[in-house]
């Protein structure tokens, strides 16, 4: 059957001229544009928008491969079919949503449609476009959404877990901001956590598989946020949506336009109302004004994500050698980065959602006008920091401060070489001090910070030989929130300590006053 179904193709393109459809392919990519112009003219003549719309993008597609192997000499009438082609589409799918979008049996047979595009067996069948109109799209827009990631800012503090420390005497347990280190923990492509009632940053990589610019519009998340409460009752089959209902979107509407073969991404910013489980599995665009469709992303395989998870550490490795060749492993310390977690191409993102937690910003300090802290060998100075919590819900229950070593300012030593040398751990310490507030300024409510308020945290530094500064670091955290979870707040502070020498005239004179009265 196969032999006969390819002499069968060889008579056809053998009577159209066009070569042979062994070897590089060639005619019969010719003979699919053919078939394709067919179409687009039957459906035309009838007329019939949706077929029309759908063998017009088809055969942007053939013509966008055809052109890449043509000879350079024969490119330039592809080019110009595919640029009236892209003008055909722009007024045929004008006449198409005035003809189906406000028709109520158009609507009503397109329901079975939108269910399955919906229905989160959809991504496991492999149906990458699905929605109300990805029936005149086809395949031709498989390719267009390449990856979501989760883009994090160097104000959008990151929450720690509370490690809890035990008594083993007593078995009593007392809470220790401190316990758990940070900078201990691999980041890897571990997800950022999200929370509640805060935004939430997402970096979309589109690819634009056409010969001429996209215009996209309305873009927003699909996806599911499975709360603490909905856990025991979840159908892996259930319905899957916008984020709309549990996501406060971005006011402006997020567009586009993707130059010719080429990528872009855009940033969207949502605030997730509720915590629980998180799991963003597709985007929703519309195409050309009028074309709404569903780009999915695939559930990545268990077996897939071991073996990645398992090679993790050896690209790590492998990035860490190619950093120090380059001498990419000494950044400055004090450069803020805009972090993007490891793009899972083509696959779903998870994360946890915890609940709202208060977040401190400093708004002013006593050294507004200094570059750093100018003090006398022996002498101390007290400064002041303004705090304010710009949550709205949450308030500042639990507050602690420490001091830890600064990196240096060539980058040659970072703050975890510097942390775990014991000398200059014992130098910080000893000059700086935190002046913990009377009891008489905590709220009535017995918060240190209530929602939106603010709070003068005063540090008194001490300066001694050898002292070029540190970083103040204030952890926090609020009792109302059910799960165990803080933040940090980081300050770095230099200080340049000036040795206070007698002068040597003083000295003379002194000595000559003595030396008459003996």
């Amino acid at each position: 059957l196969r032999h006969a179904v390819v002499a069968c193709l060889d008579a056809l393109v053998y009577s159209f001229g066009l070569g042979s459809t062994h070897l590089d392919g060639g005619g019969w990519m010719h003979l699919q544009a053919d078939v394709l112009r067919e179409c687009l003219a039957i459906s035309e003549a009838l007329p019939s928008y949706p077929h029309a719309i759908a063998a017009a993008f088809r055969l942007v597609r053939c013509l966008t491969y055809l052109s890449s192997i043509v000879p350079e000499s024969q490119r330039r009438p592809l080019f110009d079919e595919q640029h009236m082609l892209r003008a055909y589409l722009l007024r045929t799918i004008g006449l198409f949503h005035q003809r189906y979008h406000f028709d109520p049996k158009w609507a009503l047979s397109q329901q079975g449609t939108q269910s399955s595009a919906t229905d989160l067996a959809a991504e496991k069948r492999g149906q990458r476009v699905v929605g109300r109109d990805a029936a005149v799209l086809g395949g031709v827009l498989d390719s267009l959404l390449v990856g979501i990631q989760f883009c994090t800012f160097p104000s959008n503090p990151q929450p720690i877990p509370v490690v809890s420390k035990t008594n083993g005497a007593k078995g009593t347990g007392s809470v220790s901001l401190f316990l758990h280190n940070p900078s201990a923990q691999t980041e890897g492509d571990a997800p950022p956590v999200l929370v509640a009632c805060e935004e939430a940053h997402f970096v979309v990589t589109l690819q634009n598989p056409f010969p001429f610019s996209l215009p996209l519009t309305d873009l927003s998340l699909l996806g599911e946020i499975v709360t603490p409460s909905e856990k025991s009752s979840v159908d892996t089959s259930g319905v899957a949506g916008d984020l709309d209902d549990k996501f406060d979107l971005a006011s402006q509407s997020v567009h586009c336009t993707i130059t010719p073969g080429s990528s872009a991404q855009v940033l969207i910013v949502a605030t997730p109302r509720v915590s629980g489980q998180l799991r963003v599995f597709g985007l929703k665009l519309t195409l050309f004004q009028h074309l709404v469709v569903q780009c999915m992303l695939a559930e990545e395989a268990e077996g897939d994500a071991t073996r990645r998870l398992k090679e993790l550490p050896i690209k790590q490795r492998l990035e860490a050698e190619r950093n120090n060749l380059l001498g990419l492993d000494k950044p400055l310390p004090d450069s803020p980065a805009v972090r993007l977690s490891t793009m899972n191409t083509g696959h779903s993102l998870h994360t946890q959602i915890v609940p709202s937690l208060p977040r401190l910003t400093i708004i002013e300090s006593s050294l507004a006008f200094e570059e750093s802290l100018s003090v006398y060998e022996g002498e101390s100075r007290v400064i002041s920091l303004t705090l304010v919590n710009s949550s709205e819900s949450a308030a500042v229950d639990l507050l602690e401060v420490a001091f830890e070593p600064l990196a240096s300012s060539d980058g040659s030593k970072r703050s975890d070489e510097l942390r775990s040398d014991a000398p200059t751990r014992d130098l910080i310490s000893a000059a700086f001090t935190y002046i913990r507030p009377t009891p008489s300024t905590a709220s009535d409510s017995g918060a240190i910070v209530e929602p939106c308020g603010k709070l003068c945290l005063n540090i008194r530094v001490s300066g001694l030989s050898g002292l070029s500064g540190g970083e103040i670091v204030v952890r926090y955290r609020s009792n109302a929130v059910a799960s165990s979870w803080s933040r940090e707040l980081r300050w770095p502070l230099r200080v340049s300590v000036v040795r206070f020498i007698a002068p040597a005239q003083e000295s003379k004179t002194g000595a000559t006053a003595n030396s008459d009265l003996g």
